[in-house]
């Protein structure tokens, strides 16, 4: 149930992800605003939030919403602009540190290299950035805290040692667990399809991560906030609260209607096309059909099995179609578009152990439905069932 609810949730969850890198822009501006000469350069470290928070939200965009080709070429310049920001800040903080630093021009190389996985198409771009970018910058930026922290003491020292921590665990789940591609060292997707749910667990670390992060430099510069005299410092925070509400407010509205404009025309369609297919199967055939093993050899069923299995690879974001019919009280399963050896195959005479409530009401008024997301023995889905009439 949880599953089914949090993959509900998903553009939720990266819009607040978001809103997160929005409000770490904010804090990193307001310890800017401390106004101290040796301190990290946190001007670059809000730019990398803000950049990465549109990142973010572009992302959501793309998976949930539309693809399109301005947002394919705007993911990747953000996700790399963000870590060139990233890089940055670990780099000039640094010299501001101890007088020690990278020449200019080492994040652009880390850049250029890092692009150079474009040859590998949009997910080598996107690992290449990660190992190229994310994680150097990353362990620049840990360097960078831990050695501010041995300027403080008591809880801002312990806060800003936390922050160090959450950055390093940021910084290896964005530079190690990589999406699948071509790209060393990024095995292929068919050899990683098996550890597919540990890279999205991966990424749920990465923010909490993240949001850990921000809430230690929270921590910290309210701490300074109150050892600060500087009134237009108190004044920035009370802007930020003020403002912050309307932000959140504003933005899950529009996330809500916008998704629920996506739910609804992808559930048109998909009840549409069903529809479509539904009307392709030639009554005859399904009355000639026993529902049981000793339909693998009739020619009926190797057709319309033939028939779904056109029909998916000619939609390939359909996971499947399949049939199946009322026999003796118990829903059987017939012929469908699945290989045998695809987990969610069902040989022909399969009781459906777990069916929707749905596919009863179905056979019971013969209308079209979809539903879901909704589990049964063989995982999590969205469903259109159609009936096809033998008579």
């Amino acid at each position: 149930m949880f599953a089914d609810w949090f993959s509900g949730q998903t553009d939720y969850c990266c819009f607040l992800y978001g809103v997160a890198f929005f409000l770490l822009a904010a804090i990193s501006l307001y310890l800017k605003m401390l106004r101290s000469e040796q301190a990290p350069c946190w001007n670059w470290l809000a730019g990398f939030a803000f950049v990465q928070g549109l990142f973010i939200w572009a992302d959501l965009w793309y998976e949930h919403f539309s693809a399109g080709p301005v947002l394919s070429v705007l993911r990747p310049l953000l996700l790399g602009g963000s870590y060139l920001l990233l890089f940055e800040f670990g780099r000039r903080s640094k010299q501001r540190q101890t007088g020690w630093q990278l020449p200019v021009w080492s994040g652009l190389l880390f850049g250029l290299i890092s692009f150079s996985g474009l040859f590998y198409g949009l997910n080598g771009l996107l690992a290449a950035l990660g190992f190229g970018l994310a994680l150097p910058g990353s362990l620049m930026v840990v360097w960078v805290l831990y050695s501010e922290r041995q300027t403080l003491q008591g809880s801002p020292a312990r806060f800003m040692l936390a922050a160090a921590v959450a950055m390093a665990f940021y910084g290896l789940f964005a530079g190690l667990i990589l999406p699948l591609s071509a790209l060393w060292p990024v095995p292929a997707s068919d050899a990683r399809n098996w550890v597919s749910w540990v890279i999205r667990l991966a990424r749920v670390w990465q923010a909490a991560a993240a949001i850990i992060f921000m809430v230690c430099l929270w921590l910290h510069a309210r701490l300074a906030y109150f050892n600060s005299q500087n009134s237009y410092v108190r004044l920035h925070r009370l802007v930020i609260m003020l403002l912050m509400p309307g932000v959140l407010s504003l933005g899950w509205v529009a996330t809500e209607w916008r998704g629920n404009t996506f739910d609804q025309t992808f559930r048109q369609e998909t009840l549409r096309l069903g529809s479509s297919i539904a009307q392709t199967i030639n009554p005859d055939r399904v009355r000639s059909l026993s529902f049981t093993a000793a339909d693998e050899q009739n020619p009926a069923f190797v057709r319309m099995r033939d028939q779904m299995r056109a029909f998916a690879r000619q939609y390939p974001n359909l996971l499947g179609i399949y049939s199946v019919a009322r026999r003796g009280g118990q829903l059987i399963f017939g012929p469908e578009s699945y290989d045998a050896s695809d987990l969610l195959a069902s040989p022909v005479g399969t009781v459906y152990e777990r069916p929707h409530p749905s596919v009863e009401k179905v056979f019971a008024d013969g209308m079209p439905v979809i539903v879901g997301p909704y589990s049964d023995e063989y995982g999590s889905f969205v469903s259109a069932f159609i009936p096809v009439f033998d008579f």
